[in-house]
């Protein structure tokens, strides 16, 4: 039997990206307990899309420039591998820390590389309940696209021109080198500006 004081934590994940026919964003509704991990709630996020959970994450409460947020939470800090300043980390943060009060919203990103946007917004807090195994898929719209979409022969058609992160990549490829963590949010950062 669950304690009763324990409490379960509903959260709303939309995909920004629009699918399908309707063209709206893809979302799935996932409840949590509030003693769980930000690192479990981002797997599950991640798994609720059909994604392989293969890269580093993490979550942003300044939703038109996370690099510029007050509060993050970031795998990069739990890893020591060049950690945002002021960024705690994501293994043994729990979600109730983040998500703390109904509307709370944060962006979460998935995949420095790809760049994969949610918007998570905190849509209740209840008791939790008995016999159910958290976290847990309790609504969805939408299929996400494809993680990694096949390549077409002509690389050209992959980086776009009106795409700063895609200018980049494509100049860091054409040199031979890999694009650092700093180079990375400072490309995102331009992006950003561009929208």
């Amino acid at each position: 039997m669950r304690n009763k004081m324990l409490k379960e934590l509903i959260l709303h994940i939309t995909l920004d990206v629009t699918s399908g026919k309707e063209k709206k964003k893809p979302y799935r509704d996932i409840a949590v307990l509030e003693t769980q991990s930000l690192s479990t709630f981002a797997k599950a996020i991640v798994e609720a899309f059909g994604f392989g959970f293969d890269h580093c994450y993490g979550f942003y409460d300044n939703l038109n420039d996370m690099f510029r947020s007050k509060e993050l939470y970031e795998l990069f800090t739990d890893l020591k591998e060049d950690p945002t300043p002021g960024a705690l980390g994501v293994e043994h943060v729990k979600i109730s820390k983040a998500f703390s009060i109904v509307g709370k919203t944060m962006r979460f990103l998935f995949d420095y590389g790809d760049g994969w946007q949610f918007t998570v917004v905190l849509c209740d807090i209840k008791p939790a309940q008995d016999k159910t195994k958290y976290p847990k898929v309790i609504g969805r719209f939408g299929d996400a696209p494809e993680q990694y979409p096949e390549i077409k022969d002509d690389d050209e058609e992959f980086y776009f021109d009106d795409c700063a992160i895609c200018q980049g990549m494509r100049q860091a490829e054409k040199e031979g080198k890999t694009l650092s963590l700093e180079e990375l949010k400072s490309l995102f950062e331009k992006q950003n500006k561009q929208n």
